[in-house]
């Protein structure tokens, strides 16, 4: 195969990993969380929402019922006689204070349990579904990896024979897409070797030498 040949041949394998790079990379960009995490967080929302406003709903009406029961309780006269009659009535009002007071706070903690409960569950389904998408992200770049582990060994081998033929001809070589341009060794001169046979040794070739010539590929 003539250098021309390996560098097409080089510029299909490149298309090729481009190829798998793309599509890899729509597939990655595929995986989204889903719409039904957001309507579950919208769901979860509306729920909070709805127990507030039962809550606010009831706690007006143990108010008014409160307010009800306290204003059918009427003072008795006060006379000394009836003393003992007042004090039963404050005894009722306090009574009932007191179970409008215990049943806000159970309806208050029965709500607070259920929005946890709602807080615990949105949660969970969030970190699974994320957690899908992580599985399903790597799965994708496991696969891509492996397809594209060919193509990447098939460009790093033909480059490798590329430059080592572009050395023996001695030139650059150009191709549709690439061309591997050819470059001489680079010459040095041993300046301590210089110094010390210069007076005695006019012929300084002897000092000079002469690096491997290389290539380097670049699109055309």
């Amino acid at each position: 195969m003539t250098p021309e040949e390996m560098l097409e041949q080089l510029a299909e394998f490149q298309a090729q990993a481009d190829l798998l790079e793309l599509n890899r990379q729509e597939l990655i960009d595929s995986v989204k969380v889903p719409d039904e995490v957001l309507a579950a967080q919208k769901e979860a929302n509306e729920r909070r929402q709805k127990l507030d406003s039962e809550l606010w709903t009831r706690e007006k009406r143990y108010d008014a019922m409160t307010a009800d029961l306290l204003a059918a309780i009427v003072d008795p006269p006060m006379p000394p006689e009836f003393v003992a009659a007042k004090a039963e009535a404050d005894r009722k009002r306090q009574e009932i204070v007191n179970k409008a007071t215990h049943d806000e706070d159970e309806d208050r903690k029965a709500v607070q349990s259920l929005k946890a409960k709602i807080d615990a569950d949105l949660q969970a389904q969030i970190a699974e579904v994320y957690n899908q998408v992580a599985i399903r992200k790597q799965e994708i770049n496991d696969e891509f990896s492996e397809k594209a582990s060919g193509v990447l060994d098939n460009i790093a081998k033909l480059t490798a024979d590329v430059k080592a033929e572009v050395i023996k001809v001695g030139k650059s070589v150009k191709g549709s897409v690439y061309q591997a341009v050819f470059v001489k060794g680079r010459v040095t001169w041993n300046t301590d070797m210089l110094d010390g046979m210069i007076i005695a040794y006019p012929e300084l070739g002897k000092a000079r030498k002469e690096g491997q010539p290389s290539v380097t590929l670049r699109k055309n």
